[in-house]
């Protein structure tokens, strides 16, 4: 069919109104311009989507919608005083709705010392685990469970007289279980998930140490049946330390050392002029290169170094009968006794009780391990269960939830991503589509996807183009090439060079290593934040994990960050999830605002020539936590042609916790009619 120009479309649209009654065209203006700032806001563009809503609120000051979105545009943009400062007009004024007051709260208490100066709050049950639906037994004497720290939000619970290991995820729902392949597991104890998927077991009745596949067979056999070197009796608890493991041998009341690959290194716990002797070693960690090893027969807590030296007694009482310990990640460490938890601080030296399973229920707790949504995953070897416990605070503080675009590029069909975080700004990891509900224009949606983001990477690497930079190129050569030997198929690598205007050193699919040698020279006229900002930018439309490299000599101007600032460049890159990581060319300067930028977004400062190379940088961003999602479905709302704004909200609901965001959108102006 002949399609009708958008401009004669445009005045037979107008033309009753026109006909009937005087038009207000500074609502019409103001409307297209809020619609303009929405697609802006939408596509990433959000200085574009300010001006826009400015442009609104210029012609009809009083829209509480467009002053909604200029402060979620500010936000995104990284300026959240000012986004505050829209928001509190609205909520004075009583024109602010439930979830943005509650979306505005949790950004203030965000932006002060909320998780520096938390109280350590009661612990409170989140989910219980421990019949299936058919009303039998999950667990058969639980001792221990360990967490995947991959993103899924998986955990492992072992299980003592039932021979196996089982896999939940982060809903609570069994998704696998392990025996160990032909020759089973004997009474497993410990275990370990290991970066790489495979699990480290101790098996209680086997004396030995398994180590599996990431499917669960097993690969490799440490140790055997004795009290000579490397062999075992009752072995309990494992620790890890880089290619190294302890266990604590349960039968000869010793620790054992080996390394990775089976092989002993040493044992230690006898009784010397200025130790007392291990009598009942139990739960062990390392950290910082000292082993901490609890003893259950003697109530204690025994520091050593690595080699086996006794250090001091670090908990000489208070315990009953110690067993699991756990580091938190504040340092603090935690110790499982008897029916209860008790956190030790290793700033003030003090021991508290944090849980305690009621008397009555005649509990006992073997081990803790926290789960990468920071919930303590707590077994109860007695009672046949387990359970997901969290701090009162993050109960009723709820999820944080922020939906960041609504792409409908192929609209009707329209895509939804949002990131969920805790109170805290923790990443929530490991929901689906169970968890959410989605309401488009006050209908909830009864179908809609959840699309796979996995873990492959957009980055953007910046190069600084001064002299001692541009005069390390042949060792930035070196790391990149290792870099891009890390890169795999479904990555996206873009490269720049600071200027007074950063250019592109090479076009998409050609070699960034010529583009080095031919395109780069030194340039000391640029503006820092504004490089940072332009490279960041082009990340902000990706579904990718987005990360910027920057390769610098750690020599920031005092002007460095006088047109965005860098409080605001922080903000940018942080609420649009992305990754910062200055590469210093020098390892003796380092710049106190570029690891700054780099704490705030979860990125890391580090040295070029860094021992273990840059390439391993790439793989653990692949394991990062980052709580983003996106749903896509089908919109079935009236969209008058694209100029009807369509109110959406994404709610979200995990365990015990939720959170909502609201936003909306526009579908694409359509002519074809």
């Amino acid at each position: 069919m002949n399609r009708i120009p958008p401009i004669i479309f445009l005045l037979l649209s107008i033309l009753p109104t026109l006909m009937g009654q005087n038009i207000d065209m500074d609502q019409v203006n103001a409307d297209e311009e809020f619609r303009i700032g929405v697609n802006a806001f939408h596509q990433g563009y959000f200085n574009k989507a300010i001006l826009a809503m400015e442009r609104s609120l210029a012609l009809k000051p009083e829209n509480r919608l467009v002053r909604e979105w200029l402060g979620r545009s500010y936000y995104q943009s990284g300026y959240e005083n000012a986004a505050l400062n829209e928001w509190d007009n609205l909520i004075r004024t009583g024109n602010a709705g439930e979830a943005l007051t509650n979306y505005r709260n949790m950004v203030y208490e965000r932006r002060g010392l909320l998780k520096e100066l938390k109280e350590r709050d009661p612990w409170v049950e989140l989910l219980q685990l421990n019949l299936n639906q058919s009303g039998e037994p999950l667990f058969s004497r639980p001792t221990s469970v360990d967490a995947q720290r991959n993103g899924t939000g998986a955990y492992y619970v072992v299980n003592f007289a039932g021979d196996r290991i089982q896999k939940y995820d982060a809903n609570g729902n069994l998704v696998d279980r392990f025996d160990g392949g032909i020759d089973s597991f004997n009474h497993p104890f410990d275990l370990k998930v290991l970066s790489d998927g495979r699990m480290l077991v101790s098996e209680y009745s086997g004396d030995r140490i398994t180590v599996t596949t990431d499917q669960g067979y097993r690969d490799l056999t440490i140790g055997s049946t004795g009290t000579g070197e490397g062999q075992l009796l009752g072995p309990q608890y494992l620790a890890l330390s880089g290619s190294y493991f302890y266990i604590t041998d349960w039968g000869n009341a010793r620790v054992v050392k080996f390394n990775m690959e089976g092989e002993f290194i040493l044992q230690f716990g006898r009784s010397t002029t200025w130790f007392e002797g291990l009598k009942g070693p139990s739960g062990i960690v390392v950290t910082e290169g000292t082993v901490f090893v609890a003893d259950a027969d003697r109530g204690k807590i025994f520091a050593f170094d690595e080699s086996g030296n006794y250090l001091y007694t670090l908990v000489n009482e208070g315990l009953t009968a110690p067993e699991g310990l756990t580091l938190r990640d504040n340092g603090d460490l935690l110790i499982a006794d008897g029916n209860r938890i008790l956190n030790f601080d290793f700033a003030t030296e003090t021991l508290k009780v944090i849980y305690e399973l009621p008397e009555s229920e005649k509990g006992r707790i073997m081990k803790t391990a926290f789960d990468e949504n920071n919930n303590l995953i707590v077994p109860d070897f007695n009672n046949n269960r387990i359970s997901l416990m969290t701090e009162l605070s993050t109960l009723y503080g709820g999820l944080f939830v922020t939906i960041n675009r609504i792409d409908t590029s192929a609209f009707p069909e329209v895509l939804v991503d949002f990131t969920v975080q805790d109170r805290y700004g923790e990443p929530c990891v490991g929901l689906d589509i169970s968890n959410f509900l989605i309401k488009e224009n006050q209908n909830y949606l009864n179908r809609m996807d959840q699309y796979e983001r996995g873990t492959d990477l957009a980055v953007s690497f910046l190069f600084q183009s001064s002299a001692d930079v541009v005069g390390a190129r042949d060792r930035i050569r070196e790391s990149l090439l290792e870099l891009l030997n890390s890169k795999k198929g479904a990555d996206r690598f873009t490269y720049k060079a600071t200027a007074e205007t950063p250019y592109e050193l090479v076009q998409e699919g050609e070699n960034p290593l010529v583009g080095l040698e031919n395109n780069w020279s030194v340039q000391e006229n640029y503006q820092l934040d504004t490089a940072l900002r332009l490279a960041s930018t082009e990340l902000i439309d990706d579904r990718r994990r987005r990360t910027l490299f920057f390769f610098t000599d750690g020599k920031i101007y005092e002007d460095a960050f006088d047109t965005y600032g860098l409080v605001e460049t922080a903000q940018f890159m942080k609420n649009n999830s992305i990754l910062f990581y200055p590469i210093y060319v020098d390892g003796a300067v380092r710049s106190e605002e570029l690891d700054y930028l780099a704490e705030e977004t979860g990125g890391e400062g580090t040295y070029l020539l860094r021992d273990r190379g840059l390439g391993e940088i790439l793989e653990s961003i692949r394991k990062k936590r980052m709580g983003t999602y996106t749903l896509s479905f089908v919109s079935l709302s009236m969209n008058d042609f694209g100029r009807a704004y369509l109110p959406l909200s994404v709610e979200v609901n995990y365990l015990k916790k939720s959170g909502r965001d609201e936003t909306g959108y526009f579908a694409p102006l359509d002519f074809s009619y």
